[in-house]
């Protein structure tokens, strides 16, 4: 295996072991032993433990990104893309333990590593949108950079909660994501969403 094979997946499982058991839990040490690669190797690769991490999620991001324009560059329509996108991110939501994203708010590296990527959610969801417009699926008489302000509005409520979030990620996907969607969209995007819905019951 190459070298960016194994660092690529030393990034998978360690934001796996971090994922399930919080950062603060999960040591250089119990990594190296999980992957079965020395101590010395780990640091050379990552100098500190709070690198690894800022990496673990900077390509986490990348790829789910790489993917959605992959899906969008195939001619699919948007709104069943963010449907089966959001569902996934909903579903792994589950598996992620609380005290890990209260560990991540706590690293001023990635405190300022996700203050720019928010910077560019808005952005991104504006392009989205004006995408299904195009596409016929959402309405054409709506204010897009409204209703991209919108959804960072649902998106930062429900990440600035954090082990106390009283709502969960599946729970504001039905409740709010889903409701302002099917708002958005013209007559043909309900139907796909009535379709997607009846598709995942």
């Amino acid at each position: 295996m190459d070298k960016d094979k194994v660092r690529t997946h030393i990034l998978h499982k360690a934001l796996e072991m971090f994922s399930e058991r919080g950062v603060s839990a999960v040591r250089m040490d119990d990594i190296a032993r999980k992957l079965s690669v020395s101590k010395r190797t780990l640091y050379e690769m990552f100098s500190t433990k709070e690198n690894l991490l800022l990496e673990c999620v900077t390509l986490h991001c990348h790829e789910e990104y790489q993917l959605l324009e992959e899906q969008i560059a195939s001619g699919k329509d948007v709104l069943t893309i963010s449907l089966n996108y959001l569902t996934m991110a909903a579903s792994h939501s589950t598996d992620v333990n609380p005290v890990f994203l209260e560990d991540m708010k706590k690293s001023v590296v990635l405190s300022e590593w996700f203050e720019k990527l928010n910077n560019t959610f808005e952005e991104g969801v504006l392009k989205i949108l004006k995408l299904g417009v195009s596409q016929g699926v959402f309405r054409t008489d709506v204010d897009l950079e409204v209703a991209a302000a919108a959804s960072k509005a649902i998106r930062d409520s429900f990440m600035k909660r954090g082990a106390d979030r009283k709502f969960s990620m599946k729970q504001v996907f039905e409740s709010a994501i889903l409701v302002q969607l099917r708002g958005l969209s013209t007559q043909k995007g309900i139907e796909l969403l009535e379709n997607f819905k009846a598709y995942n019951k």
